[in-house]
């Protein structure tokens, strides 16, 4: 994968994180606001690491077709932020 992200249902951040990427404010309006997070350290060539821990998520589709169409819909989504706001990718300078 090309872009960096986070991806996760849990994302755990640094006390001086939101402060370096202007606030909660920054992210507070976004559909897919940990993906947006995990852009805005990016750029700040903040330190990412995976947790030791792990996040469970409940999915709540009743068949393969429903949990495929929300897929679908997710990468749609991040597809239109990154077309949007023209996010580099993570092996550009």
């Amino acid at each position: 994968m090309g872009r960096p992200s986070v991806r996760l249902a849990g994302v755990r951040v640094r006390r001086e994180t939101p402060t370096a990427i202007g606030g909660f404010e920054a992210i507070a309006d976004q559909l897919a606001d940990h993906y947006r997070l995990g852009e805005l350290t990016h750029r700040l060539r903040m330190r990412k690491m995976l947790s030791r821990h792990s996040v469970t998520t409940d999915v709540l589709e009743v068949d393969p077709k429903s949990l495929f169409e929300r897929e679908v819909r997710w990468l749609r989504t991040i597809r239109l932020i990154q077309q949007f706001f023209r996010f580099p990718s993570a092996h550009q300078n």
